[in-house]
């Protein structure tokens, strides 16, 4: 795990609060950098949407199943099959989850 997770705004939609990150990955490590709620000050989440912000190409997701932020891609930007992007990979990305 090499990441780091900067909250920069909360905001709560009735019961459910979103919370909108910058999730700072230096190493990548193939098979994905485990983000629980926790790490997100969350209990839970309902949703995510993240995209890698740094201009870099790759693809930011989401995995609910695993709570692990994936990358994909090959850093060229086209859309094609996309493959998970090699182990070291560093970038940027914007993360929004809402929960509880």
């Amino acid at each position: 795990m090499s990441y780091t997770v900067d909250i920069e705004d909360t905001e709560f939609q009735g019961a459910v609060k979103a919370r909108y990150a910058v999730v700072d990955i230096d190493s990548y490590s193939t098979g994905g950098e485990s983000l629980s709620p926790n790490d997100v000050g969350l209990n839970r989440l309902q949703g995510v949407d993240c995209y890698v912000r740094d201009g870099s190409g790759y693809v930011a997701q989401y995995d609910e199943e695993s709570n692990s932020l994936l990358l994909r891609g090959d850093g060229d930007g086209t859309d094609d099959t996309l493959p998970e992007a090699p182990s070291g990979t560093a970038v940027s990305v914007r993360f929004v989850g809402k929960g509880k």
